[in-house]
């Protein structure tokens, strides 16, 4: 019951906070932001006992109070390094899981993986060193990170961790794209209404990884 209520007040609140990004509203922001964040703890730590997941959930939720106010560089980066912590413990809970049987298959996520993050960051990194040069290695790092943690995700066996979080980490990644055409690239009400709905199924999707297992010895 707290899991499904946790959901329903997840997709609420983020659907609030999309029309409160529609009319700029801060208190909005303030509010549905923080409430979506601290429902989708509440599911993670209702669903599961993993530490690392729910230390990956709560850095999420401090992630997003570091990204409430708007052209705050430092905030910013402290947002980014919430997150970056966040998956590094996604990370650890996803390795727990044996990876896929098909050498063949790990190859080519990872192959598929550095192709789409090569394009990224030929895509992005222009627009950062023109707008915040000093982002640059943060941005980097963080793009690594993530990318590690989705081929992490992606390449467990299906019977040690079902495929919803594996979509989770995807959509979590895509979300990034669209904070960061926001932040460096084009700044749009667009990048909230796509990317925001992504992040939130992401992290409720992720969330529900309470059947990773561990490797057998």
């Amino acid at each position: 019951q707290v899991s499904t209520q946790s959901t329903g007040s997840t997709i609420i609140c983020c659907l609030a906070l999309v029309v409160g990004e529609y009319h700029e509203l801060l208190i909005a922001r303030c509010i549905f932001k923080s409430l979506a964040s601290l429902s989708f703890v509440t599911y993670g730590f209702a669903s599961s006992t993993s530490v690392f997941l729910r230390l990956g959930l709560v850095f999420g939720l401090v992630g997003d109070l570091f990204l409430i106010p708007d052209n705050s560089p430092n905030y910013f980066l402290l947002g980014l390094g919430s997150f970056l912590i966040g998956h590094l413990c996604y990370t650890i809970e996803f390795t727990k899981a044996r990876r896929i049987a098909s050498t063949a298959a790990v190859v080519g996520v990872a192959v598929l993986l550095f192709f789409l993050a090569l394009c990224t960051a030929l895509w992005l990194l222009p627009s950062v060193e023109a707008k915040e040069a000093e982002m640059k290695i943060p941005v980097l790092a963080y793009g690594l990170v993530i990318s590690f943690m989705v081929f992490t995700a992606v390449t467990a066996e299906d019977r040690a961790l079902n495929r919803l979080p594996k979509l989770g980490a995807v959509l979590f990644a895509l979300s990034d794209l669209m904070v960061a055409r926001e932040v460096f690239v084009q700044p749009s009400f667009i990048n909230k209404a796509i990317g925001l709905p992504l992040y939130f199924l992401g992290q409720l999707l992720i969330a529900s990884s309470s059947s990773v297992h561990k490797k057998s010895d």
